[in-house]
């Protein structure tokens, strides 16, 4: 066989691999979820806790459950938080160019029940996304990453 049918072949080959890589692992690294020590009530409760001591601020909760169900849909619960801490969002939302990322914030933390009745907490890496940024943009993300973690680090169970 010719050596350009072999590389061809070959950079085919690592090019289908590296899909396959992505497609399997990307959910496990763009989002992390843990179970909850608590049950849904006792996670929310907890939670909105944390918010408060930290500094951060509730903006919204999402009730999907409730929502869904006024369209006639059944699903478990599920809440997701969005919350923000001015003192970031004031360096992002500052600036001019920086502002193109406003539809990122808030942070958002999820709080649901699975079908085997556990609870989980699930947030994006933001720490992860950061990378595609630079300047102050990057730096408010991973900060806030590092920040909204230390809230959920007392209802979840480590991996």
């Amino acid at each position: 066989m010719e050596l350009w049918i072999v590389a061809v072949i070959a950079l085919l080959v690592g090019v289908a691999g590296t899909f396959v890589f992505i497609g399997t692992t990307a959910a496990g690294i763009m989002v992390f979820e843990n179970r909850s020590r608590y049950d849904m009530e006792e996670s929310l409760d907890h939670l909105a806790v944390a918010v408060d001591a930290a500094g951060w601020k509730v903006t919204h909760i999402h009730d999907f459950q409730a929502t869904l169900a006024k369209s006639g849909h059944q699903v478990r619960p599920i809440r997701v938080f969005e919350i923000c801490r001015p003192e970031l969002a004031v360096q992002v939302l500052s600036g001019g160019d920086e502002r193109r990322v406003a539809e990122m914030m808030t942070c958002r933390i999820s709080v649901y029940e699975k079908p085997d009745g556990q609870v989980y907490i699930s947030r994006l890496n933001t720490r992860l996304m950061s990378r595609f940024f630079g300047g102050i943009i990057k730096k408010t993300m991973k900060e806030a990453n590092r920040q909204s973690e230390v809230l959920v680090q007392g209802i979840i169970f480590p991996d």
